[in-house]
């Protein structure tokens, strides 16, 4: 059976994008996000049949939310201290955003394993491998303070993902207008 890798997510506007990608600085051991690429992840899907996926973007298609106005801060970094491997921005707590996560957890679980999560919503602006630490830590001090423009959020995607070496290549296969 064919499958594949999915997941929902809010793409950003052009200037905000850009201003994400104004932070980027010459950290080695960065691989950083190109600004087409930058999105906001709600929920990771992973591999789905693809002979459901018509009858997963019907079931999204119900999601009747309203736009709302998001906002990024800080940068940090996950996994361990001594070897992190991705840096992201915040997105500022908004309730209509959590809302979407949990209707969006509804409607895909008949399609994938995935079990309900801490959501912590963030965008990832630079994956990590055997990074330099001093160069991350001046970065993380100098950009702690970092907040987006707002922007409003206007619709949800369902992307596919596909893994290539040069990094993952994104593809918006439906979007989901947010009233």
């Amino acid at each position: 059976m064919q499958q594949l890798r999915l997941f929902t997510g809010i793409s950003l506007p052009n200037y905000i994008a850009l201003q994400i990608d104004s932070l980027r600085e010459n950290i080695g051991g960065a691989r950083w996000t190109l600004p087409e690429n930058l999105h906001i992840t709600l929920v990771f899907l992973g591999d789905v049949e693809k002979h459901a996926i018509d009858d997963l973007m019907h079931d999204l298609e119900d999601i009747n939310m309203s736009s709302m106005d998001l906002q990024l801060k800080g940068v940090n970094t996950f996994g361990p201290g001594h070897d992190p491997k991705v840096l992201y921005t915040s997105v500022i707590d908004n309730e209509y955003l959590t809302d979407l996560y949990s209707l969006i957890i509804k409607k895909v679980r008949p399609y994938t394993q995935i079990n309900k999560i801490k959501f912590n919503p963030h965008l990832t602006i630079a994956r990590l491998k055997h990074v330099d630490t001093p160069a991350l830590a001046n970065f993380l001090i100098k950009h702690h303070d970092f907040k987006s423009r707002i922007f409003n959020a206007k619709e949800f995607h369902l992307y596919s993902s596909e893994l290539r070496a040069e990094g993952a290549q994104y593809n918006i296969e439906r979007s989901f207008e947010l009233y």
